[in-house]
């Protein structure tokens, strides 16, 4: 049986340890708060970094596949930079920085070891990565213009791997953007855009091969410049 005195002691101990139950961890921490949103002044310089981000990924996809191999080393030295300028986080865990990070540091490998088919998706990756990195700020161009982008470039890498699993897969992932985008698209006025582009989809959804995906790839990213347009055009 306990003694009064050790009560006393045991009672005086869980006041000074904030109450906490004998059962928990020392190794169970309370969520970190959320990371305040950006100020106002900070804001345009995070964008342009990202946007930076964005550029440079699309340029090296364009000189890898290419092999202007001297360009895309040019153009990944303006990508680490425009990297370096992102604050810790973005988003408000860093994730999409780390992803970002390891993902140059692939690019690099692929672009020194002039690997064409590596270094266009890691390229790619970079696209997807700044629309992650994008997403909490306001753009007059929605997300899904991005996604669609990088579905664009993924039919023509997946296409030439034969790889039809992911062909399909990335199909269905455009069907998700699309049905997404077009709402605001026809709103902004693009109409005509959005009956050729969903004429573009139907038939991405109804591919059967990989070749069949990529006589499709140039088109569908041909549209997503225009589509872009309409959130442009003033």
């Amino acid at each position: 049986m306990i003694s009064n005195k050790m009560t006393f002691l045991l009672a005086i101990t869980g006041v000074l340890i904030g109450g906490c139950s004998p059962q928990a961890s020392p190794q169970t921490y309370l969520p970190a708060p959320a990371a305040a949103p950006f100020s106002s002044p900070a804001t345009p310089v995070v964008q342009a970094a990202i946007d930076d981000v964005g550029r440079y990924g699309e340029n090296i996809y364009d000189m890898a596949k290419t092999g202007d191999w001297q360009q895309a080393t040019s153009d990944l030295a303006w990508l680490k930079e425009a990297a370096g300028k992102l604050p810790a986080e973005v988003n408000g865990n860093g994730r999409e920085q780390v992803q970002l990070d390891d993902t140059i540091q692939a690019l690099e490998k692929a672009i020194t070891e002039k690997n064409r088919e590596r270094a266009t998706g890691e390229a790619n990756q970079i696209t997807w990565i700044g629309a992650d990195l994008a997403a909490q700020f306001k753009s007059p161009v929605p997300i899904e213009v991005t996604r669609l982008d990088y579905y664009g470039r993924q039919l023509e890498i997946s296409s030439s791997q034969k790889d039809e699993a992911r062909l399909k897969a990335t199909a269905a992932d455009m069907v998700i953007a699309w049905n997404a985008l077009r709402p605001p698209l026809e709103a902004a006025g693009g109409a005509t855009e959005a009956e050729q582009f969903g004429k573009l989809v139907a038939q991405v959804q109804a591919a059967q091969s990989a070749a069949d995906f990529g006589k499709l790839a140039t088109p569908v990213l041909d549209e997503v410049d225009n589509l872009e347009k309409v959130f442009t055009r003033k």
